[in-house]
């Protein structure tokens, strides 16, 4: 079959470990215990017949295409029913002929793909405008407010319809004013530079540096930038115009324009795909089933193969392999973008054959082929449904699509206007079938919109949230920390309130804790192991999780009902000891999000030196939106459902946003009940029910000590008398304001509308966005997530910045603070506080003994102070920053327990 013969041999094991992304003796049980764990949801890989078997369908979230060509005219009312079929929306390209660069032309080529669009179908088309020379930031202004969400960078000659587009619009035909299916100047590598150096002004971008200020523009307004990433150079080999095109263009592109999003789509290389997993949060990519399944040997299998001929071009099996690896990885910086591109048949059996693959017929099943492949079929829908959305700040379908294992052969061709297009794998067999949903688009269910309103009553009664206020001083420091850190403050400096940042809900703020964090994290990750010399098999390994679960809940609500929630959990790695990482109960707990944290975990328990590894878990509900009974019901049944993977030496969950104390004892008493008396199967219980002393200010507590530390390291300077900028100041707790009325802190002061009111320690109200950049010896963000951008570090005037929140601030910020001197204590190590003291609880409980709280704060700053003079340390040997200390011994221990434990 030429599906066969066109894919790579079966790889060794470790070869597998790479293409997986998984330590191959775990792999199959994890493919097994994700399949049957996943059984209960309705999203869910069909149960197995036998262990390791294959799922006989897979039902996954409505998916996107985010790169189609669909042409236009006769030829277009042929290919986009095959798209609208199976997808919710798709990105369409705008190289017609003339190629659109106008908003006019952009909204006017939308109407004429939504004619096409079948009736009943809830399939969007999403516009971009084409990038040129002459792109002015007023027309970003207008594509922005007409709804356009990208603009397409083709180098002058690259691809079809980038050339010579003059000449090409006067030998296209038209049909009623309008184009018609694009005609394809010759695209053949020989001719490139001959191609580009005619193209017009109109066609294709011969120098980035000419597009600068819409480009700014656009990282402004939120407009993407879809990269076709190939240089056309005459003298560089056609197999190298990608690697080329990243180091000579890609990248001063993206330090002259730091902040704008960029997708550098269907990517070929193992060049690219490792730059786009070692970029910031803002660079991701598209990836083609042909690049996927394909090598260049499939251009020349028995002859010269022009349906298998595109641009980019197929490259060797290594790259192939890399891409296919990238995109089975799970990683959230990879999506789907099938790059399906017809030509007439005509067109491409000819003397100059056109460019491109057409696969939107059977792009889904490919896609599943590949991932089957790779031993990833339950990563295949956040690759095709949530990754890419979710980057471009879209919701996801609500929709559904199933994909049943069926063997039927691709037909030789489908209708083309007037013509015919040979279809990629003409006439081979395929074995997935899809099979949408009949409900479509984004609208959502009756159960979603009554949970929707119920939240919305329950915001407007609460007003806004306290937890997002923000406040200045030395002394707010002690709000962190509770009554200990109060005691060690004294009198600091004088004090100022700022409000909540404009803007900011509550909801909005807990979602964006860690917005962008994961792949920076990851960045930071692969920095620290690219020192260690650590084999690129093994980096994956550590990077990639052990485990994902998601299920759903079903749970009995007051009023009769049945509800039904989702539920993830994702368990990142052990090698060092049990998974350890709360539970969040969040409207927007994505697998996405859980995954991330989870990551972060794996690092923060390695950095403080405790036997823990990383995992974290969500549920996806708004527990405001619950009675104190349906909320105990949902806790226990997602008890029920994950017993199998929880235990005390097993994961050991914690609390998190939207849980507390009293939903871990739930968690503490439904496990119980199956497993027998396990107080150690959680932390973060009740002082009563087996919980520690000082678990509720641990975090705070952290973060004195490690302020403590590095301010004598850093600055030569002690705590008293320091003065600090300090966003955010966390839940006020019961103990301080009982505290409060002794020792006046911020948490006594009467809170109110998003704000603290009432306190009479002195100093004005602070209002506005920009109190990050007020000046003060230490900067602590600990709120959000994202907050320090590199705008936001260039103006920054403090001494040195301590993390007190998870990810604050993004790699291009990290970037400017380095470059400009300013010290940064990373949240790797900060904010470590937290799990130090549930590792404090375990052992209690493991032990069956209680510390006094004297003992508590005595071991926490212990762990805290050794951690830092290791980092502290390593920084000053190795001549690093702080942050890449914390990931380097962070990435170490775990490696070295990886290879201890036997990873080949």
């Amino acid at each position: 079959m030429l599906a066969r013969s066109m894919l790579a041999g079966q790889p060794g094991r470790r070869a597998a470990a790479a293409a997986t992304g998984r330590r191959l003796p775990r792999a199959a049980a994890a493919a097994a215990w994700s399949a049957a764990a996943a059984g209960s949801g309705r999203r869910r890989l069909a149960a197995a017949a036998a262990a390791g078997g294959a799922p006989d369908t897979l039902t996954i979230a409505t998916p996107d295409d985010w790169h189609l060509h669909v042409r236009d005219g006769e030829a277009m009312a042929s290919v986009v029913p095959h798209s609208a079929a199976v997808f919710g929306r798709a990105i369409i390209m705008p190289n017609l002929v003339p190629p659109v660069t106008t908003t006019e032309a952009a909204l006017a080529y939308r109407s004429r793909v939504s004619a096409a669009v079948p009736a009943g179908s809830g399939f969007s088309p999403l516009m971009t405008l084409y990038l040129t020379d002459n792109t002015s930031p007023d027309e970003v202004h207008r594509a922005k407010a007409a709804g356009v969400v990208a603009f397409k960078l083709y180098p002058a000659g690259a691809t079809t319809n980038s050339g010579d587009a003059a000449a090409a619009g006067r030998a296209a035909p038209r049909a009623g004013g309008q184009a018609a299916a694009a005609l394809t100047p010759c695209a053949h590598p020989a001719l490139a530079a001959a191609v580009a150096a005619a193209a017009a002004p109109d066609s294709g971008v011969t120098d980035w540096a000419k597009c600068l200020p819409a480009l700014r523009a656009m990282a402004e307004l939120g407009v993407l930038l879809l990269v076709h990433g190939e240089v056309t150079d005459a003298d560089v080999d056609m197999f190298d115009r990608e690697a080329v095109f990243i180091e000579t263009k890609l990248k001063p592109l993206l330090d002259a324009v730091p902040d704008l999003h960029v997708v550098l789509e269907h990517i070929t290389t193992a060049d690219a795909a490792s730059f786009v997993a070692g970029a910031p949060g803002n660079v991701a990519a598209s990836v083609t089933p042909q690049h996927m399944l394909l090598n260049r040997n499939a251009l020349f299998a028995k002859g010269l193969r022009p349906h298998n001929y595109c641009l980019p071009i197929l490259k060797r099996e290594r790259h192939r392999a890399a891409v296919s690896a990238a995109a089975t990885s799970g990683s959230t910086k990879f999506f789907l973008g099938t790059d399906s591109a017809p030509h007439a048949v005509g067109a491409k059996e000819a003397a100059c054959g056109c460019a491109g693959v057409f696969s939107a017929p059977i792009a889904l099943p490919l896609y599943a082929t590949a991932f089957e492949q790779a031993g990833a079929l339950d990563r295949l829908e956040g690759f095709a449904s949530h990754h890419g959305p979710d980057f471009y700040g879209l919701p996801r379908n609500a929709g559904t699509v199933t994909l049943v294992r069926e063997a039927w052969t691709i037909p030789p061709t489908y209708s083309f206007g007037s013509a015919a297009v040979v279809p990629m794998w003409a006439g081979e067999t395929l074995g997935w079938r899809a099979q949408p949903a009949p409900t479509r688009g984004t609208q959502p269910s009756r159960q979603q919109l009554r949970r929707r309103r119920r939240r919305q009553r329950q915001r407007r009664r609460a007003g806004a949230w306290p937890g997002r206020s923000m406040l200045t001083g030395a002394g707010a420091l002690g709000a962190l920390g509770g009554g200990l850190a109060r005691g060690l403050l004294g009198p600091a400096a004088a004090w100022g309130f700022v409000s909540r940042l404009p803007g900011c809900s509550p909801g909005a703020a807990q979602s964006r804790q860690f917005s962008g964090a994961p792949d920076d994290v990851n960045s930071f990750v692969r920095e620290a192991m690219e020192l260690l010399d650590i084999h690129p098999q093994l980096q994956q390994a550590i990077l990639n999780p052990d485990k994902r679960l998601s299920v759903e809940l079903r749970v009995p609500m007051d009023s009769g009902e049945v509800e039904i929630f989702m539920a993830h959990r994702v368990q990142h790695n052990n090698s060092r000891g049990p998974f350890k990482g709360g539970f969040k109960y969040h409207p927007e707990a994505s697998l996405d999000d859980v995954e991330s944290l989870a990551s972060l975990n794996t690092w923060k328990t390695a950095v403080m030196d405790v036997p823990f590894g990383g995992a974290k878990g969500g549920v996806m509900v708004d527990p405001a939106a619950l009675s104190a009974r349906e909320l105990e019901k949902l806790t226990r049944k997602l008890v029920q459902v994950m017993k199998e993977v929880l235990g005390p030496h097993t994961d050991v969950p914690a609390p998190d946003i939207g849980t507390d104390e009293r939903v871990m004892a739930w968690i503490f008493d439904e496990f119980s009940k199956h497993r027998g008396f396990s107080p150690a199967v959680v932390t973060g219980k009740p002082l009563h029910l087996h919980g520690s002393h000082g678990r509720d200010t641990a975090t705070g507590r952290g973060v004195l000590f490690a302020a403590r530390e590095f301010l004598k390291a850093a600055l030569y300077t002690k705590v008293e008398g320091t003065s600090f900028v300090i966003q955010g100041f966390g839940k006020p707790r019961r103990d301080d304001q009982r505290e409060g009325a002794r020792h006046p802190t911020p948490h006594s002061a009467r809170v109110a509308r998003g704000s603290l009111t009432d306190y009479d320690g002195g100093g004005p109200l602070l209002t506005g966005p920009n109190f990050l950049t007020l000046p003060c010896d230490v900067l602590v963000p600990a709120a959000l997530g994202g907050v320090i951008t590199h705008k936001v570090a260039e103006r920054l005037q403090c001494k040195a910045v301590i993390e007190a929140a998870n990810a604050p601030t993004t790699q291009a910020g990290d970037a400017v603070l380095r470059a400009r001197g300013i010290p940064v204590l990373p949240d790797v190590y900060a904010n470590g506080g937290g799990v130090v003291v549930s590792f404090l609880e375990w052992v209690q409980n493991t032990q069956q003994i209680q510390w006094d709280e004297d003992e508590v704060v005595r071991r926490l700053d212990r762990y805290m102070t050794d951690a830092f003079h290791t980092v502290n340390r390593l920084a000053e040997d190795h001549k690093v920053p702080m942050r890449t200390a914390a990931f380097l011994l962070a990435a170490k221990r775990v490696a070295d327990a990886e290879r201890h434990r036997g990873f080949d």
